[in-house]
């Protein structure tokens, strides 16, 4: 049904029949009720659901393939150790073979950006100097087709991003914007602030009431479908041709922004363009207060030690790999499968003096609820926790239990350093 403005309504129609004294039908009545924004609702509500589903899945498969990822990285650069010197050929092989494991660490990292299992590290970040520093490479990327323009809001809004995270969802939208205009055109890029009251934010998918700083890059493009709009955030969706695109770019920006408590709007229709908007929240006067990430020191040789380990995994290739980079390196290792095994080894085993276990084990006993236990019953034991997950949430589930995590997929060279930085 249509209003007297040209607007399309959906409308729930109940009607009933009037008869007449010999039950001939002399009139119909009628009562119509508007559900456009129920219908609306409701299927926000199942694109939502669609999408914790699809995370969740892409979260997990990003996980294993991450322990096999240590696999391949970890003995690489153990076999490339052990070799020392070998022809230029046997080199070459073994680099590829790194840097191949290496973009396959940055796909698993993009996945997890859409499933929201990333691990961020939010500062305060102006809006308008991230798009003024980030416009030099946009430029460059785009050529000489694509006129990039910007319209910055006065005010120069402060938001708490991860601000890599945000320069690349931003070089996505632009070079996503670059392939739907084949023939080029303008490109524009604003930011402004919004304060959205409770009936504004019931038009954007999982915001709260508050004030928000808003991206837009608005592109000339061919522009998308309802359809197109409704999938267009799922991994490995492309309109693009074959071989023309991973599908990532866009999950990866509606993770990375969902997880920042903002929000991901598309406006757009064929052959009108396209306009995506990215919701980040105001910093006001109430600023969080962030612990800085540690960085890693890294020397030419690796560092060794003679200490006692216990390595925990339950997944046999990735535990024998940390094993036998540690003897390598001259420590004592001991292993176990479970968190039951890694108990009964520690009984077993005097002078254990740091214990490297995974965080996700199937069974009854978690890498977490493992360390929480040895940290009380043998406090002289040392804890460094892996996995493959990146979601604090998952990860430090437990506000007393402070450990330090080592991220999958890791090599010779991280789980050395990290190791030996802790005990020391």
């Amino acid at each position: 049904m249509y209003t007297k403005n040209g607007d399309r309504v959906e409308v729930l129609l109940n009607a009933t029949t009037r008869l007449d004294v010999d039950r001939n039908i002399i009139g119909v009545i009628g009562v119509g009720q508007d559900i456009t924004d129920a219908k609306v609702a409701q299927a926000a509500l199942q694109q939502t659901q669609k999408m914790e589903v699809v995370g969740q899945l892409t979260g997990g498969l990003a996980h294993d393939f991450n322990n096999l990822l240590t696999v391949i990285s970890g003995n690489l650069s153990f076999l490339k150790d052990e070799l020392g010197v070998m022809s230029a050929d046997v080199a070459e092989i073994i680099d590829d073979a790194q840097s191949a494991a290496k973009d396959g660490a940055e796909l698993t990292h993009r996945l997890l950006a859409f499933a929201r299992q990333q691990v961020l590290a939010p500062k305060e970040t102006y809006v308008n100097d991230l798009i003024v520093d980030t416009n030099r490479l946009i430029n460059r990327a785009l050529g000489e087709g694509i006129k990039v323009t910007t319209e910055l809001d006065s005010k120069n809004p402060l938001v708490m991003v991860d601000q890599g995270q945000l320069e690349s969802a931003l070089m996505n939208l632009c070079i996503n914007a670059r392939d739907a205009m084949q023939s080029g055109g303008p490109l524009t890029i604003t930011s402004e602030t919004k304060s959205l009251n409770k009936d504004q934010v019931e038009e954007v998918p999982d915001l709260a009431v508050g004030k928000y700083a808003v991206i837009t890059v608005e592109d000339s493009g061919s522009g998308m479908s309802e359809n197109e709009i409704t999938k267009v955030f799922e991994p490995f969706y492309t309109t693009k041709e074959p071989g023309k695109g991973s599908g990532l770019g866009l999950s990866m920006v509606h993770g990375f922004v969902t997880q920042s408590n903002g929000a991901v709007v598309i406006e757009s229709e064929l052959g009108t363009g396209s306009k995506v908007k990215l919701y980040l929240p105001e910093v006001t006067d109430d600023k969080n207060t962030l612990i800085p990430p540690v960085k890693k020191i890294l020397s030419e040789s690796l560092p060794t030690g003679t200490e006692k380990i216990l390595v925990v995994d339950d997944e046999l290739r990735v535990r024998k790999t940390a094993v036998r980079i540690l003897r390598k390196l001259g420590y004592e290792v001991i292993e176990a499968s479970s968190g039951e095994d890694a108990l009964d080894s520690i009984k077993e085993n005097k002078n254990i003096e740091l214990m490297f276990s995974d965080i996700m084990m199937p069974g009854g006993m978690s890498g977490r609820q493992l360390a929480s236990i040895v940290s009380m019953e043998y406090p002289e034991i040392k804890i460094q926790l892996t996995t493959g997950f990146e979601n604090v949430d998952i990860t430090k589930n437990n506000a007393d239990a402070d450990f330090p995590l080592l991220k999958k997929p890791y090599d010779q060279r991280d789980l050395a350093t990290t190791l030996r930085e802790l005990l020391d």
